[in-house]
This record gives structure tokens, sequence and C-alpha cells, in this order.
């Protein structure tokens, strides 16, 4: 009786830690999920804006220039995304570190 006790309680333990595991690489995905989408939005809004200033009569060369600086720091950190995924591992996902942090 005490032998099958013991082996319940190894797989109750072995079921928590997959769960564990499973539930922390969710988090991940969702969390990159989301800081994508961020700098994809930026990307988006400064793309209007530039083509609403090109449409214009007055153009505006320094709104321009500033929605410019927000799409290239934006694919940066998009990068900076994509270099983390690169390192996702099931059997690692629970030491990663998402270490990069959006600038703009």
């Amino acid at each position: 009786m005490g032998r099958k006790k013991t082996l319940i309680v190894d797989d109750i333990q072995k079921n928590v830690l997959e769960f564990e595991e499973t539930n922390t690489f969710s988090s991940t995905i969702n969390k990159l999920n989301h800081d994508v989408k961020q700098p994809l939005t930026l990307i988006s809004l400064a793309a209007s804006v530039i083509k609403r200033e090109v449409e214009s009569e007055n153009l505006d060369k320094d709104a321009i220039k500033k929605r410019v600086k927000y799409i290239e720091d934006s694919v940066k950190d998009i990068s900076k995304i994509l270099e983390v995924m690169q390192n996702i591992n099931n059997s690692d996902v629970k030491d990663l570190k998402l270490n990069y942090t959006s600038e703009v």
C-alpha cells in the first residue's frame, strides 16, 4: 500500500509540473503576442499619418520624419521580440527571460 501511495504522489507531482510548464509557455506566448501587436499598431498609425501628410498641400517633413522614426523603432522592437522567440524551447521555457524593452 505504501508503494502505491508513493506512485500516486509521484504521478500527481509530475502532472502538476507539466501543468505549470504548459501554463508558463502559454503565458509567454500571450505576452509575446501582445508585445508584437503594440509596435505593429504604432507602425500602422505612423503609416496613416505619413499618408495623410503626403496627400496634404502643406507637407510637414518633420511630422513625416517623426513617424518614420516610430516605424524604425517599432521594427527594432519586433526584431528583439523575434530574437527572444528563437530561444524558446519547451524544456527551458520556465527559465525564459523576456529581455527586451519597448522604447517607443
